[in-house]
């Protein structure tokens, strides 16, 4: 298993030329993609002195300076805490106050104390240099949820973890390098950044669009970019439909895959979306922060079973345990029991 830095440094050197990350008019090659990373980590590690373990909190703003500067920051034993660049200034102080990050980057609404982004002109006036690949348990990301005390909570999650979970998704999916998709997810929380990783880590290509919010943009880069696939919760599906009716059918032959995730999705809905996309691979998951995508279901291949949540995904062990610990018989309640190396290493600064 190899961590997603490593694996951008493979596709680096194996396709140079290959376009990582459309944005707006630039385009990223592999290559250039990964001289950047290089360049970010030296600018942490050489430049602001930091150590490896520290936090360093970044606004998930969706441009190429901030996957720069989540990248970078990996390669160089750091540890990311993206947050919400409209954010509250609550949930905020409670998220400063846990992880402690020695550093904030980007634009955070009413809160002064950041640092912009590495912009290219200060990382370009750095050389690359090599830097050893972090351990596969060392911690990657601290990604804050909400408890059942409404208290954020710091998921702790290992390289391991992330590499483990775009593994066993691209693997459902069945994401390839010929991939182009479309990224209109907040990439602050689990899902929209997991589709980050998982396009990276195949060598696709990432198209970053703000959010799904204007259709003439979501379309436009559709076609302009021959997208073949996207990630969305149900509540953008719904905006889709109510503001472009049928349109999406217009991409049927194109899109190769749909991600859905997040929320409920209803049985009505889920048909509709089959009648309009009938040869794409819909796929919807379940899971939590804390161990993402743990079930999967295609909709078409599935179609006999549109109101489960589908089955483990691969690498994914899933049982129902009682009170006491023991497996139930089959049409029991019980607890949910999640097993496999994506399951976060700890939540931090707790006892749980």
């Amino acid at each position: 298993m190899k961590i997603l830095e490593e694996q951008i440094c493979q596709i680096a050197l194996r396709s140079p030329d290959k376009i990582a990350v459309i944005a707006g008019n630039l385009n990223v090659s592999y290559k250039e993609l990964w001289r950047h990373v290089l360049k970010s980590a030296f600018y942490f590690k050489q430049i602001l002195k930091l150590e490896q373990g520290s936090r360093v909190l970044l606004s998930a703003d969706k441009n190429i300076e901030f996957i720069y500067s989540y990248l970078g920051a990996h390669l160089a034993g750091m540890v990311c805490v993206p947050v919400d660049p409209e954010i509250n200034d609550l949930r905020l102080e409670r998220i400063l106050s846990s992880a402690l990050p020695d550093y904030c980057f980007g634009n955070l609404r009413n809160f002064k104390k950041t640092l912009p982004f590495p912009t290219l002109e200060v990382i370009e006036a750095h050389d690359p240099i090599e830097f050893p690949f972090p351990s596969l348990e060392a911690i990657a990301d601290l990604l804050y949820t909400t408890g059942t005390t409404g208290m954020p909570k710091g998921v702790a999650l290992s390289f391991r973890n992330l590499s483990a979970a775009a593994n066993n998704i691209n693997s459902f999916i069945k994401n390839t390098s010929e991939d182009i998709e479309l990224l209109a997810l907040p990439i602050s929380h689990s899902f929209g950044l997991g589709r980050l990783r998982c396009v990276l880590s195949v060598g696709g290509t990432l198209v970053l669009l703000g959010s799904f919010a204007s259709m003439k943009k979501f379309y436009g880069e559709m076609e302009r970019c021959k997208v073949t696939g996207f990630g969305m919760v149900p509540a953008s599906w719904a905006y889709l439909k109510k503001m472009s009716g049928r349109k999406i059918a217009d991409f049927a032959k194109q899109l190769q895959y749909v991600e859905i995730g997040s929320a409920f999705m209803s049985v009505e809905e889920k048909k509709c979306l089959m009648d309009l996309l009938p040869a794409t691979r819909i796929c919807m998951h379940y899971g939590l922060t804390e161990a993402s995508r743990s079930t999967f279901i295609e909709f078409h291949k599935d179609r006999a079973y549109l109101e489960s949540v589908g089955r483990p995904s691969p690498g994914v062990e899933i049982k129902v345990f009682s009170d006491q610990g023991k497996e139930v018989p089959e049409g029991e309640e019980g607890e949910l029991c999640v097993k496999g190396d994506h399951v976060c290493h700890s939540y931090w600064n707790t006892t749980e």
